[in-house]
């Protein structure tokens, strides 16, 4: 198993203007993406979220598995996953 050896977390900023998080450079400015990041867009079909829960599903159950192999904790998007499949079986 490959685990992440010197990792430094990017540290960010909100940025209201944009209302979505960009990373702080060296200079302590922030580095916010273009125009298209933060786009709004249709909602999605109910078929396809089906879909990607579904493929993701083992994936998201291994990221768990990993994240307590190491000792970080689950975030709570994740947590929330693992429990609607508990409640599905």
């Amino acid at each position: 198993m490959v685990f992440l050896t010197n990792f430094h977390p990017i540290s960010c900023r909100y940025d209201s203007k944009k209302k979505f998080y960009c990373p702080i450079t060296s200079d302590g400015k922030t580095n916010c993406l273009g125009k298209g990041k933060g786009r709004h867009y249709p909602p999605m079909e109910p078929k396809a979220k089906v879909f990607l829960e579904n493929y993701y599903r083992d994936s998201n159950k291994k990221l768990a598995e990993l994240l307590v192999n190491i000792q970080n904790s689950i975030p709570a998007w994740l947590q929330s996953k693992l429990d609607e499949y508990k409640s599905v079986r």
